[in-house]
């Protein structure tokens, strides 16, 4: 069985120079506010990673994640405002969820290896009844 793919370490988040996001805003074209207005200024512009960087695979070798982190391709500029609620409900549930099915993942893989060969597991308990619905007589 193959092991689960390891994320990037804790709090790994690398300075975007101004070089990548330009790239970026050139790739994906230009940004607009929520009143349809260009934004003009780099400054007032957020630089979304899709994929977030939590969900990508860890490259020990690379000393990076895959796809790079500053990879233009993968930097998407948005409008502060929309970068912020697309992270607030969208990026960290996923990233939470992620965390808690592969803690899930490792725990089931812990207790199946220290099974012995052979072994079978333990019922759990009787299989309880659900009864009869009881009919009125007429």
């Amino acid at each position: 069985m193959r092991p689960p793919a390891p994320a990037p370490p804790k709090g790994y988040r690398p300075h975007v120079p101004l070089k990548v996001k330009l790239e970026a805003i050139l790739i994906h074209g230009p940004v607009l506010d929520e009143d349809g207005n260009r934004i003009c200024k780099v400054e007032e512009l957020d630089f979304d990673h899709q994929p977030p960087l939590m969900l990508r695979v860890w490259n020990p070798d690379a000393n990076d994640t895959e796809p790079p982190a500053n990879d233009p391709q993968y930097l998407v500029p948005m409008a502060r405002v929309a970068h912020r609620k697309k992270t607030a409900k969208k990026d960290v549930p996923e990233i939470a969820k992620t965390k808690r099915l592969a803690a899930d993942h490792e725990d089931f893989r812990r207790k199946i290896l220290s099974r012995e060969c052979g072994e079978k597991r333990k019922p759990s308990g009787r299989i309880k009844s659900r009864g009869f619905t009881k009919r009125k007589s007429v």
